[in-house]
């Protein structure tokens, strides 16, 4: 049976009413069967989120977002100090108007990464790596690193070598390496005005993100050797059987090498889990270098994302006269997240009772004085050691310094104090901090609704008075760029490069 509808239209005003109400319908139900089928948002799940496809809701991000924005006004102790006021509060609403539909937790982590870089401090950002820790135990990840030659990413380690070091690496499962760069540097953080230094950042941690977006079994890469475009499908290994490899477990701290005469002295991190065994190795190295000096000691910073301040106060002592005197201030904002508050109970014990004793003007007595402040209280604490060491050892040899853009916060500090005392020539880079000195002492907190984990400086370390600084990143004396002739040696090339360098 076939019914038919006639409707009669009265004028073509009728006419126009009839087609509009049929779109609204039709746009009705596509709305319907969209939320129908869509993927529902919520709150994080814990380590158990699935950071690509698991998605927040509007109200979740937004309430985070808020949340960060308070706590950098009561941790941070100088927001301003490279940007202002109305430049933050810009950056803030462009954030939370991008937060108006649901995201992945990925996506998030991107939004408030780009709010937090308008800040240029590398210690208050996201942190990708501890998305790592999600679904640990389906977690996989294909080591691999590369280095940036001539606007191309050239391999320079690669998992069971697998991949020639020195090739030209162009995709990753089909996705162009310089799109996995875009998202990488959405991560990296920003000292100052490092802008080329956190270029090299993000080719560190390109690997990283590759791994997080794309944890699968078998990855498929595409580089050029020889002028040949070559393919190959490489099996990745899970997350905790490469572990060591990748957080630098298996690598000696310090190292120290000797060739030709010259003397290489490679110091990977000043964050150590024994201060007293990393004294007494530089107490070693050091006694031997007196015994038996080298042509020129070459100092490898590179890649040392800093540590202890305490540590890189005990290298310095070694370069300088002992009794020499070193000044630094300190600027604190007291929390529940400063570097006092997160002390344990015995240390916090031995803190007070070591400042009771302390002479009334030295730093611990001074720190004691802002630990009994009122929470949001801002100080600068002067900080004036004696630089000495345990064997009242000093080296006064010729000296270089190598550095490069991973060179970072107590490393960067370093490289600062190095060139202000001439000590010898900076080789390398632009480092990640500036001639006075970068923030420090992160304190890291997740966001309540999305779990996403922060760091946000409880310190900033002033090398020299405030009105002798600038924004701009630390530059080296002698800039060393890899030849493509030397893409099979990167690593090597810059300590040859110093070693055969003459001063005119």
């Amino acid at each position: 049976m076939q019914i038919k509808i006639n409707i009669r239209l009265k004028d073509e005003g009728d006419f126009y009413f009839c087609i509009q109400m049929k779109l609204v319908l039709f746009l009705t139900f596509l709305l319907f069967f969209a939320e129908l089928f869509s993927q529902p948002c919520h709150e994080s799940t814990g380590l158990k989120t699935d950071i690509l496809r698991d998605r927040l809701c509007p109200e979740t991000m937004r309430t985070d977002l808020s949340e960060l924005y308070e706590k950098l006004q009561k941790i941070h102790p100088d927001l301003y100090r490279y940007t202002s006021k109305y430049r933050v509060d810009a950056a803030y609403q462009r954030a939370f108007k991008r937060c108006n539909v649901s995201l992945s937790t990925y996506a998030f982590s991107t939004v408030l990464m780009e709010f937090l870089s308008e800040l240029k401090d590398s210690h208050t950002s996201v942190s990708p790596y501890d998305f790592m820790w999600n679904n640990l135990l389906k977690r996989r990840y294909l080591p691999f690193t590369l280095a940036l030659v001539d606007n191309q990413f050239i391999i320079t380690k690669s998992w069971e070598n697998k991949i020639p070091v020195g090739a030209e690496l162009l995709s990753i499962n089909g996705k162009s390496i310089n799109s996995i760069y875009k998202e990488a540097k959405q991560f990296s953080p920003m000292e100052g005005r490092s802008t080329k230094a956190q270029t090299e950042i993000a080719v560190n941690l390109l690997p990283m993100v590759t791994n997080l977006l794309m944890n699968r079994a078998q990855h498929t890469f595409s580089w050029v050797e020889s002028k040949d475009t070559l393919s190959a499908t490489l099996s990745s290994p899970p997350l905790w059987s490469v572990w060591k490899e990748l957080s630098g477990e298996s690598q000696n701290n310090i190292t120290l090498v000797r060739t030709n005469g010259q003397a290489t002295l490679t110091i990977r991190s000043f964050s150590v889990n024994h201060a007293g065994t990393f004294r007494k190795q530089l107490d070693d190295i050091f006694s031997a270098l007196i015994a038996n000096p080298p042509k020129q000691l070459i100092i490898d910073l590179r890649d040392n994302t800093g540590g202890y301040i305490l540590l890189q106060e005990y290298l310095m002592s070694f370069f300088v006269p002992q009794g020499t005197k070193y000044k630094a201030n300190y600027i604190y904002k007291r929390s529940e997240y400063d570097r006092f508050s997160q002390l344990s109970s015995f240390q916090r014990w031995k803190f007070v009772h070591s400042a009771k004793k302390a002479p009334i003007n030295s730093t611990l007595a001074n720190e004691y004085r802002f630990y009994k402040s009122p929470l949001g209280s801002v100080d600068t604490v002067l900080n004036a050691p004696t630089l000495k060491n345990n064997k009242n050892l000093y080296f006064s040899g010729k000296c270089a310094l190598l550095v490069n853009g991973m060179t970072m916060s107590a490393a960067a500090n370093f490289t600062a104090w190095f060139k202000s005392t001439k000590r010898g020539l900076v080789f390398g880079s632009q480092v990640s901090g500036t001639n006075g000195g970068t923030f420090a002492n992160p304190t890291e907190f997740f966001l309540e609704h999305s779990g996403v984990s922060i760091s946000i400086s409880t310190m900033k370390v002033d090398l020299i008075p405030r009105e002798k600084q600038t924004i701009e990143a630390i530059l080296p004396d002698v800039w060393i760029i890899p030849e493509k002739t030397n893409r099979k040696q990167l690593d090597d090339f810059p300590i040859q490069f110093i070693m055969n360098y003459k001063t005119e």
